[in-house]
């Protein structure tokens, strides 16, 4: 009978182990293609040179794209064919149903820089799970 039980416990730690790994693998998996997305988001943006309707300067720093501005640039970028990710019913969010950040700077040398990024699960800002597409050019 202590067998039984023992050889019980033994294969549900065994079974708890599997599904654990197979979640890390789904999970890993799931956050290369929020990359790969993010990116193609962030080269859409860079193709066609899309910026704010209040033009920062440089020293403004980042401009987070908001309201109207995130409106436009979402459905503009939705547009772009180089995307890998496509819109869930008929709207561009990340992989856990969020919109994502859009971060927008102007250079001193005048180019434009973009930062995209999905709060991932929680759906939270600046929490440990949230992934980004950055170039992070130096001032």
């Amino acid at each position: 009978m202590k067998k039984i039980i023992l050889l019980s416990v033994l294969a549900v730690v065994l079974c708890g182990l599997a599904v654990t790994g197979i979640y890390k693998q789904y999970r890993r998996a799931q956050v290369a293609a929020q990359v790969a997305c993010l990116d193609s988001i962030r080269a859409a943006l860079f193709k066609n040179g899309i910026k704010p309707a209040i033009e920062p300067k440089p020293a403004d720093g980042w401009v987070f794209l908001r309201g109207e501005d995130y409106r436009r640039t979402i459905e503009l970028v939705s547009m772009e064919t180089t995307l890998v990710c496509g819109p869930s019913k008929g709207k561009l969010v990340d992989a856990w149903n969020h919109d994502f950040g859009i971060g927008v700077r102007k250079l001193p040398n005048g180019a434009w820089d973009y930062y995209v990024w999905s709060n991932g699960p929680d759906g939270l800002d600046q929490t440990v799970d949230d992934i980004y597409s950055t170039s992070f050019h130096r001032l």
